[in-house]
């Protein structure tokens, strides 16, 4: 044990009357007990005190200095596990706002942490209504928060230069088509979208200098139609490629029914619900007109053709409750196509029951689509809703109720 004069007062010596315990073992080097080596040499590094947890031999003061920044950083780690929250959300377990982290990203947000749930909302409502909210009972007065909603799968697609007018996608719901007030049409796919969020096709002013009001899919989805500011009407294919474009119709002529196509911008255009090759246009000359597509291809892409074949079925002319025409426009067909709605500009809206009575298709050829039978000349609608909305202005959608029975109407009024 050491027993020396000079072997650290604190250490303890082997001859020391403090103690009756014998030391047990070899002795420990200098400067590693403080005073507990014999020979009285140099006080050495102290060594850290030993962890609770920590077993076996004393580590020299290097190792063990490092072995505990080890074990901190492993500490840190252990509260990391897991697959990386969304943006936002991470802020006490490191992901925070992780690299590429845009706050004015809409498709990178999720819910709204601070906003009340349901429940608290309805807790808060049946508090206010109990008279729990001020002393003078004016709870009811108080501002409901705004719902939480999920925007984490919501995106943003910008290619337009000006606003954009209307929109129409498929059935599957793999592509839109946009058209805006630059006169241009994109078309996006979602199922070969890539980051970049960019339109795999872009149609350069398909009707011209024109602006785009209404698309409509075909119900095979296999060909777009589109109707603007211009008096014609094209149709394209899925892809974008121009397939027809319908003839326009003499201004001189007064009488709507007579001419062969519309003679003024056109306001919509709605492809029947089942017969691909029936499509229905709006105008702002009062008139809705049908067209058998199949016909208008035939013509080809010549908008200036005067060929009389122009594909037109028949035509239906608006007028308001005095009997003068009123221009059209909204048009949308009924689930079934047996009629479609119309919307005057004098705040009507006119139901057409188009079909022949008794419905019966007619059979063209052995193993031929079924066609229908329209009337090709209605004075009067079958009815009118006169005061819909208000007169001189825009009703500018029509949207019926899968039932058939009831539908919806918008105005700018």
């Amino acid at each position: 044990g050491g027993g020396g004069s000079g072997g650290g007062g604190s250490g303890g010596g082997g001859g020391s009357d403090e103690s009756d315990d014998e030391e047990v073992g070899p002795p420990v080097p200098p400067g590693f007990e403080g005073g507990g080596g014999g020979g009285g040499g140099e006080a050495g590094p102290s060594a850290p005190p030993p962890a609770d947890d920590d077993f076996g031999p004393q580590l020299p003061p290097g190792v063990a200095a490092a072995a505990a920044a080890a074990a901190a950083a492993e500490k840190e780690e252990e509260a990391d596990f897991g697959p990386q929250l969304p943006p936002g959300r991470g802020a006490g377990r490191g992901a925070g706002h992780a690299d590429g982290y845009d706050p004015e990203d809409l498709s990178q947000q999720v819910f709204d942490e601070d906003a009340p749930s349901g429940a608290a909302r309805g807790r808060r409502r049946r508090r206010q209504r109990g008279g729990e909210g001020d002393d003078d009972g004016g709870g009811e007065e108080e501002e409901e928060a705004a719902p939480a909603l999920p925007v984490s799968h919501q995106l943003v697609l910008s290619a337009h230069a000006k606003t954009v007018t209307c929109l129409a996608l498929d059935r599957a719901g793999n592509r839109l088509v946009t058209g805006g007030s630059d006169s241009d049409l994109y078309f996006w796919d979602y199922a070969g979208m890539t980051r970049e969020l960019r339109p795999f096709r872009h149609i350069a002013e398909p009707l011209g200098a024109y602006q785009v009001r209404s698309i409509s899919y075909s119900p095979n989805c296999d060909r777009v139609a589109v109707a603007g500011s211009s008096n014609q009407p094209v149709i394209l294919d899925r892809d974008g490629r121009k397939l027809a474009t319908m003839m326009k119709g003499d201004m001189y002529i007064r009488d709507m029914r007579h001419t062969r196509g519309h003679v003024a911008a056109c306001t919509a255009a709605a492809w029947h619900p089942s017969e691909h090759e029936t499509l229905a246009t709006a105008s702002e000359d009062g008139t809705v007109r049908l067209w058998d597509v199949e016909v208008a291809a035939a013509r080809g892409n010549d908008a200036s053709s005067l060929n009389v074949q122009s594909g037109q079925r028949a035509v239906y002319v608006l007028r308001d409750a005095k009997g003068v025409k009123t221009p059209c426009t909204a048009a949308s067909w009924a689930p079934d196509g047996s009629a479609i709605l119309s919307a005057g500009r004098d705040g009507s809206i006119q139901l057409w029951e188009m079909r022949a009575k008794p419905y019966q298709p007619v059979q063209l050829a052995m193993r031929a689509t079924p066609r229908s039978e329209y009337i090709a000349d209605i004075s009067k609608p079958t009815s009118a809703a006169r005061a819909a909305h208000a007169a001189g202005e825009d009703i500018s959608s029509l949207t019926w109720r899968r039932d058939g029975v009831s539908f919806a109407s918008r105005s700018t009024d």
